[in-house]
């Protein structure tokens, strides 16, 4: 059984990901592999993932500063402070900073997924983001990656 978690705030694990901070709130050690929660500060025109499929995954957004514009299937969605958007598995999507400033939101996927943002803070150290580097490693984790 899972201990309960409290965490102050700015605390949990922080990984740098190609200019952005994502910090991991919940582990799937900590909540028995059921879901992982993850804080992102995502920089203006900075990095942002493929556009990706999860075949297992559900996935959460909730914005708590900033803009982003998120695809979902076919569409663009503007995601402001309090926004929340849930994309299911098998759904195509993607998000990116839509600002002039550093923007926060917190994601959640189910079942947990932080492995691949460890894995994903080791290719940030090894040099500047390389979109086939990148594909492969999301499909190593169980996601496509649909291009344009």
């Amino acid at each position: 059984m899972a201990e309960p978690l409290v965490l102050k705030p700015r605390a949990g694990r922080a990984l740098e990901n190609f200019g952005n901070t994502l910090t991991l709130k919940a582990t799937s050690s900590q909540t028995g592999g059921v879901y992982s929660l993850i804080e992102g500060v995502f920089e203006p025109g900075g990095f942002a993932p493929l556009p990706h499929i999860h075949l297992k995954e559900e996935e959460s957004f909730y914005v708590l500063e900033g803009q982003f514009d998120f695809r979902i299937g076919g569409a663009t969605v503007r995601g402001d402070p309090g926004a929340f958007l849930h994309v299911p598995h098998g759904t195509l999507h993607g998000f990116v900073n839509a600002g002039d400033s550093p923007a926060r939101l917190l994601f959640v996927h189910a079942p947990s997924l932080e492995g691949f943002f460890l894995e994903l803070a080791k290719l940030s150290e090894a040099g500047p983001s390389n979109a086939e580097k990148l594909a492969t490693l999301m499909r190593h984790w169980g996601m496509e990656v649909v291009s344009s």
